[in-house]
C-alpha cells in the first residue's frame, strides 16, 4: 500500500511538480497517494539541503518554495530544528 503524502499548501500545477521532504523516508517509494490527486507514480532523489539549487525546486508545488531561500524559510517554519546540512528527499510527480 502506498504512503499518503500530505501537504500544508497543496497547490499542484498541471504537469511536473516537486516537493521536498525532510530525511530519507520517501527515498525508496515509487508511488504515493498524493493529497488532492490520488495515486501517482513518483521519482525520488536524496541530497543534502545545502546542495539544492534553484533549478531543483522551480517546479515546487508551493509557490513560496520555488527558490532555495523560500524553501529554507518554509522548512524552518515547519521543522523548528531544521538544519541546512540535513538530508532531504526531492520528490517529483505529475499532476
Amino acid at each position: 500500500m502506498a504512503k499518503q503524502m500530505l501537504f500544508e499548501n497543496p497547490v499542484h500545477t498541471p504537469g511536473v511538480n516537486v516537493t521536498i521532504r525532510r530525511g530519507v523516508k520517501w527515498s525508496l517509494e515509487s508511488e504515493a497517494d498524493i493529497q488532492g490527486l490520488g495515486m501517482r507514480p513518483i521519482t525520488t532523489k536524496v541530497m543534502c539541503f545545502d546542495m539544492i539549487a534553484d533549478h531543483d525546486v522551480k517546479n515546487e508545488h508551493d509557490p513560496m518554495c520555488r527558490n532555495v531561500e523560500g524553501l529554507f524559510k518554509t522548512l524552518c517554519r515547519l521543522y523548528t530544528d531544521f538544519d541546512w546540512r540535513e538530508h532531504v528527499t526531492i520528490i517529483t510527480y505529475e499532476a
